[in-house]
């Protein structure tokens, strides 16, 4: 992490791995070389809950306009194929 702070001059730390931001959050790690690290765990249960109050607020919810749309025809036909 401090590599990704000095090589990388990062402005924000995201530990991706849940086990990794655990432990950082259990130690107290919240900053490394006055870079803030991004409790991973936190951030989607805030967006989950940010998300949530906007459904209920505005009526505001995921579009799912062509989620379950069949592909256009003739849409395989630019396909590569590749031959073994």
């Amino acid at each position: 992490m401090v590599k990704a702070v000095k090589d990388d001059r990062a402005e924000a730390l995201f530990a991706s791995h849940i086990v990794t931001s655990a432990l950082l959050s259990m130690k107290e790690v919240h900053e490394v070389e006055g870079v803030p690290v991004v409790d991973i765990l936190a951030a989607t249960l805030k967006m989950a809950e940010v998300l949530l109050d906007m459904k209920k607020a505005y009526g505001i919810g995921v579009c799912r306009k062509s989620s379950y749309r069949s592909p256009s025809p003739g849409r395989d036909m630019n396909l590569p194929v590749m031959y073994s």
